[in-house]
């Protein structure tokens, strides 16, 4: 059985279309804060942040968040939504409040979650980001550059 296929020659797409890649390493040092209650999800997200130089405090739900935010100093939070005791929505919405230290700290969303419109809720919701999982790391890594206003992975999230 054989069979031949004639395809169209693609057309190229022009260089300054494509976004250059960004790794998790090009970032300036940031304190994050991963709030994943799967031990391996947490394992593999820290080793990532951290190989990139990055140091990483961990909460294994909600309330352990709005402890942490409190008692460190935090430039970002990478926030899972469906957790134990409180879920990534409402543990924002508490930090959003500004009971729990900096109301402004940029947050990511990292879910699961991937149908239409769970972008939107999710941001709608407090959250300045949305990467699904499993986690493309350069996605996260522009994803981190456009919520925190870092222009060409050289500033930092640092409140001044």
């Amino acid at each position: 059985f054989t069979f031949t296929v004639v395809f169209d020659k693609a057309e190229a797409t022009p260089q300054e279309e494509l976004a250059p890649a960004i790794s998790l390493s090009d970032l300036p040092p940031l304190n994050f804060l991963l709030a994943e209650d799967n031990p391996v999800n947490r394992l593999f997200l820290r080793r990532a942040l951290t190989q990139a130089g990055h140091k990483v405090v961990e909460a294994e739900n909600g309330k352990e968040v709005l402890e942490r935010v409190s008692l460190n100093m935090i430039d970002l939070i990478l926030m899972d939504i469906q957790m134990p005791e409180m879920d990534g929505v409402e543990a924002t919405r508490r930090i959003r409040s500004g009971k729990h230290g900096r109301a402004d700290i940029p947050i990511i969303a990292l879910t699961a979650y991937a149908m239409k419109g769970d972008r939107e809720k999710f941001m709608g919701n407090g959250m300045d980001g949305y990467v699904t999982k499993p986690v493309d790391f350069s996605e996260l890594a522009m994803t981190i550059v456009e919520v925190c206003g870092i222009e060409n992975a050289i500033n930092s999230c640092h409140s001044t």
